[in-house]
């Protein structure tokens, strides 16, 4: 058998120690630079979504000058056909009034 001295078995774990280190050292760097690859991304992405989200908002403020709801034109349309009706009634009892 060998033998291995103390000083050689220590150097060799020291050296084994610090090659571990190192490789650590690499994965965690490679890792750190992927991770800031990937929030760059997301910051892209986040101030997509955030100009989307300012152009519902004024697509959302605009709609109701451009377009009317449907409940809201059947009710206009009621109420003026109920204005009609009316003045419709008027006259013929104002018409009926006047007949000899």
């Amino acid at each position: 058998m060998t033998q291995i001295n103390l000083w050689e078995l220590l150097g060799t774990a020291g050296a084994f120690v610090v090659a571990m280190f190192a490789m650590l050292q690499i994965i965690l760097r490679n890792f750190y630079k992927h991770l800031d690859g990937r929030f760059l991304t997301l910051e892209k992405e986040l101030e997509s979504v955030r100009k989307l989200e300012e152009w519902l908002h004024q697509l959302r403020a605009e709609l109701p000058r451009h377009y009317v709801m449907r409940e809201d034109y059947i009710r206009d349309r009621a109420a003026g056909e109920a204005r009609v009706d009316a003045l419709a009634k008027y006259v013929y009892s104002v018409g009926k009034e006047n007949r000899p």
